[in-house]
């Protein structure tokens, strides 16, 4: 199967401006993305797509602005007035209107599959149960996860933390998780297992545990642990 391989950030406007190059290169992306989503691997091309249609909508909506400036080539610099000078480039009306037809064949193309990515996210979301293991801990900002592997009679153990962080003037949280080992399960129970790796790893007080149980297997690193992670956002106090 093909590598996934994002678009460029700026794809639209950098290279040829050409709306039958861009649409190749449109197409050949949502191929790479369905076949991720054909293996419901979700990340990273949820995100990049969430992000390429928020960017060709904000294109669209302040294309005016932009085109103003794109179609413009600066000469000089006027050091007395402090301003740099432009001319029209030739062909700018040509150029903006390619432009225009390239934004209108990919914003609903990009969106449609959006829609295809948040109807499996939210069908696996929903089918995700976050289960507490033992004593639930005044302080639940730290702990273990404990994942079911595709291999029946062993799970995956990752330590977390939540912390708190400041975006833009607002506060966020936000969880880091570290793979720890995988454990043969066998005919022990989850806090069995639980007060081991207390000892092992010799955590003085007992974190807060989960498991995250699923009814039917999902890639971990691509889907499992980025939805898992939100809903322990969700549910955490912190």
């Amino acid at each position: 199967m093909e590598d996934y391989k994002p678009l460029s950030k700026d794809w639209i406007t950098e290279g040829t401006i050409d709306l039958e190059y861009k649409s190749y290169l449109l197409l050949a992306y949502l191929k790479r993305v369905e076949q991720k989503f054909s293996n419901i691997e979700l990340y990273p091309p949820l995100r990049d797509l969430i992000d390429q249609y928020q960017s060709l909508l904000s294109l669209r909506e302040g294309q005016d602005e932009f085109f103003e400036k794109a179609q413009k080539n600066p000469v000089k610099v006027d050091l007395e007035k402090l301003k740099i000078i432009y001319e029209d480039l030739p062909g700018g009306q040509e150029w903006m209107e390619e432009i225009n037809r390239i934004l209108e064949f990919s914003i609903p193309r990009i969106q449609s599959r959006v829609e295809t990515g948040k109807a499996i996210y939210e069908e696996i979301e929903n089918q995700i149960n976050l289960e507490p293991v033992g004593i639930i801990p005044i302080d639940q900002s730290q702990g273990i996860l404990f994942l079911k592997t595709r291999e029946l009679g062993y799970v995956d153990v990752f330590q977390f933390k939540i912390e708190k962080m400041d975006y833009q003037g607002s506060p966020i949280k936000g969880i880091y998780t570290k793979f720890l080992e995988t454990l043969k399960k066998g005919f022990s129970t989850l806090e069995n297992l639980k007060t081991k790796l207390i000892d092992r790893y010799q955590w003085g007080e007992v974190p807060m545990a989960y498991f995250i149980n699923t009814e039917y297997w999902v890639p971990r690193d691509s889907t499992l642990m980025p939805i898992a992670k939100r809903k322990i956002l969700a549910s955490v106090r912190v």
